[in-house]
């Protein structure tokens, strides 16, 4: 079975989330504004922008990965998709904390949560589980000849 336009087309989008995200850190790079340390504590500003920014980073390395194995019709990447659509819908209501932060921020919140919203319905489409299910089926004997 070809792969659904359905996935190419998602996994664009979901590239596009990526560039968003990464201009979000680009742009809130030296962002201390939402930071609130308590007085006395011995964490600085510094490491904590330091966590945060490597934190990012790190975050947006895994989903990139998972994107790559989601077009490749892999389940588990599937899975990892539903699992992260509903936080990306749980973290839009939060959104009103951010509207004094950059467009890009509100921009990145709706669109993944529009995205989120329709891979909810999408990934739930049986025509699109039964091609996840095939392409899981036909990477396991691959994946059994190459261990011999």
């Amino acid at each position: 079975m070809t792969r659904p336009k359905g996935i190419e087309v998602t996994t664009w989008l979901m590239v596009f989330s990526l560039l968003l995200g990464l201009t979000n850190i680009a742009t809130h790079w030296n962002s201390t504004a939402n930071i609130h340390i308590k007085p006395g504590s011995k964490a600085t500003v510094h490491s904590v922008l330091m966590f945060v920014r490597i934190g990012s980073l790190v975050c947006e390395a895994v989903s990139a990965f998972c994107v790559v194995f989601y077009w490749k019709g892999r389940n588990w990447a599937r899975i990892l998709v539903l699992m992260t659509s509903c936080l990306s819908l749980y973290s839009v209501l939060k959104l009103p904390r951010y509207w004094n932060m950059s467009g890009v921020i509100c921009i990145e919140y709706v669109f993944d949560a529009m995205l989120g919203l329709y891979l909810l319905w999408y990934l739930f489409q049986p025509d699109i589980r039964a091609w996840f299910k095939e392409q899981a089926t036909a990477a396991a004997p691959a994946q059994k000849s190459q261990a011999h």
